[in-house]
């Protein structure tokens, strides 16, 4: 009987337990879930959208969208195709290829060949700037005009512009002369002495010709694809929806050159949207952006960044004014943006040309632990200043680590075993793994239960009120630091309260005494002497007027007394 006893509290403690990977299971519940595992054939394996990877000895999961985190190259190849990498735990594509309209395309720059079928003039910041010429090399396309290592647009009288040498001549269709401009607060403004009697702007023309993708590759849109909220789809409505596809047999995604976009699926910069028949300029989702040859590309001025997904706004030549690296792509590819001054400067490794608004690259040029972008960076860096910074929530334990995460910080690529009594959370966070721990987001130590007890920071105080982490005054040569009372605080019985002095505000009796003694009381909200009582070396005593006063009413009611007998 005690044998069968024993069984049931035996089967009864392993039923909590999960097992881990290639183990034996009954359901999806018996398996890790921190390590994406379900229950196939009675074995933990990983999930549809997970597989195994050796190094990291647990289940990584696809990429379904470029720049999706990973550890090797096959995470992102299924979903970004060919010539596509894993370079700094980031899906990208590989060495000459870039991103758009949902593929890695090999792209050549200005005055680059251009022969090659499967090879695209592509201009990096607008890929409306190059076209391949008739001599089978890159040019400036129709429109903008030729600028050191790139192709800016041409601006003309009361258009859009960014530097001086944007605003062109313009001729009149109605009178026999050109109009001259200056780029003045973002906007070519024409030159004094020249009176303008045409002011249409023909420039923004949308021509709405479809590219690549044609809607006779998709059944006709039902109300479920126009809609485009992914949770409404069946399997066969994402297979058929020209945005959409059932990834790996498992999820609903976003098809290649689309991303998710408040619970919707919206064309990436340059990428067709076959579901839209007519488009203004101001119906591209992407701020700020216009519809040209049927796609969202960014707006005059604008830079399309790498993901296909924002526009990066630029610096205008008499203020140079900027927020982040991508504003100052105005003075060329070797600028950035001086996080002291908010200001575009050159690089260290470039000469300011005044005349050009642009940076030339020296020839002696030597980039060795400098950045431009933040692509230059590992996972978790950004270029701050020509050097890439940990980002918020990360940081470096010594000068040749990588950038580890902080506590309540992702732990999806690294652990947090740099953190002693730290832990890798289901969701993917650094916690400490108990709640008697308090960190200050580098560390994690046990809450002080009392004053005087040791500490390292101060959130160990936090649970003694008006209590902190200070260095012990009472032993210098230690050096050791211990929760004490704040500033204007003072301990009694292992309690903080706020010192008192004669004179102090109060509430209560027991505000005054608490600190100052049984001897003061409250009146008037102020901590005074009782009446009748002066301060004598911080405690309150009769005064000697108030004694024989005192002496002087007795001795009168005694008498009285004694004469009332008699």
């Amino acid at each position: 009987m005690w044998k069968l006893i024993a069984l049931i509290f035996l089967f009864a403690a392993v039923s909590e337990f999960c097992v881990a990977l290639n183990e034996n299971c009954v359901n999806n519940s018996d398996c890790v879930p921190q390590e994406k595992s379900v229950c196939k054939n009675e074995i933990c394996t990983c999930d549809s959208l997970w597989y195994y990877l050796d190094e990291q000895g647990k289940c990584v999961k696809y990429a379904t969208e470029y720049g999706d985190i990973c550890y090797e190259s096959k995470q992102c190849a299924d979903f970004l195709g060919h010539h596509a990498q894993c370079v700094n735990n980031v899906c990208s594509c590989e060495s000459g290829f870039r991103w758009y309209k949902g593929q890695c395309v090999k792209y050549a720059k200005k005055n680059e060949p251009c022969d090659s079928t499967d090879t695209i003039c592509m201009d990096l910041d607008n890929p409306l700037a190059l076209t391949c010429g008739n001599s089978s090399i890159c040019e400036c396309s129709d429109g903008f005009y030729d600028r050191a290592d790139g192709c800016r647009l041409k601006a003309v009288v009361n258009e859009t512009c960014a530097i001086f040498n944007d605003c062109f001549p313009k001729t009149s269709l109605f009178e026999d002369k050109t109009i001259t401009s200056h780029c003045e607060l973002g906007v070519c403004v024409a030159d004094p002495g020249q009176v303008i009697t045409e002011l249409n702007n023909t420039k923004n023309n949308v021509d709405l010709v479809l590219d690549q993708l044609q809607s006779e590759d998709f059944d006709i849109f039902d109300d479920v694809c126009l809609e485009g909220n992914l949770t409404a789809f069946t399997e066969e409505q994402c297979n058929n929806c020209p945005k959409t596809l059932f990834f790996k047999n498992s999820e609903c995604i976003c098809r290649q050159g689309f991303f998710l976009h408040e619970g919707k699926c919206i064309a990436e910069l340059g990428m067709p949207d076959i579901t839209r028949t007519n488009f203004n300029v101001s119906d591209c989702p992407i701020r700020p952006g216009s519809y040209s040859n049927g796609a969202c590309y960014c707006r005059s001025y604008w830079f399309q960044d790498g993901t296909n997904r924002e526009c990066t706004k630029t610096t205008l030549q008499y203020t140079d004014n900027c927020m982040t690296n991508e504003w100052c792509k105005a003075m060329g590819n070797y600028a950035y943006c001086d996080s002291a001054t908010q200001k575009c400067v050159c690089s260290s490794q470039a000469v300011f040309n005044e005349t050009s608004f642009y940076c030339n690259l020296k020839e002696d040029a030597d980039w060795t632990g400098l950045c431009l972008s933040d692509s230059e960076c590992a996972l978790y860096e950004t270029c701050v200043d020509e050097h890439c910074q940990c980002t918020e929530g990360f940081y470096r334990p010594s000068e040749e680590s990588l950038c580890l995460p902080k506590i309540g910080s992702s732990c999806e690529v690294r652990n947090c075993s740099h953190i002693n009594h730290a832990e890798c959370s289901e969701d993917d966070e650094c916690r400490c793994e108990s709640l008697d721990y308090a960190t200050d987001g580098l560390r994690c130590e046990k809450y002080s239960t009392a004053l005087y007890e040791e500490c390292v920071f101060k959130e160990q105080c936090s649970n003694l009120p008006h209590a902190s982490c200070l260095l012990d005054d009472s032993a210098p040569e230690n050096s050791t630091s211990r929760c004490l009372c704040a500033d204007d605080y003072v301990d009694k019985e292992q309690t903080c309260y706020l010192r008192k002095y004669p004179g102090s505000l109060c509430t209560t009796k027991m505000d005054c005494t608490i600190i100052l003694g049984d001897s003061f009381e409250c009146r008037n909200m102020l901590c005074q002497c009782p009446i009748g009582s002066s301060l004598n070396q911080d405690v309150c005593v009769k005064s000697a007027a108030a004694s024989s006063s005192l002496n002087i009413h007795t001795l009168a009611l005694v008498g009285l007394f004694v004469l009332l007998r008699h």
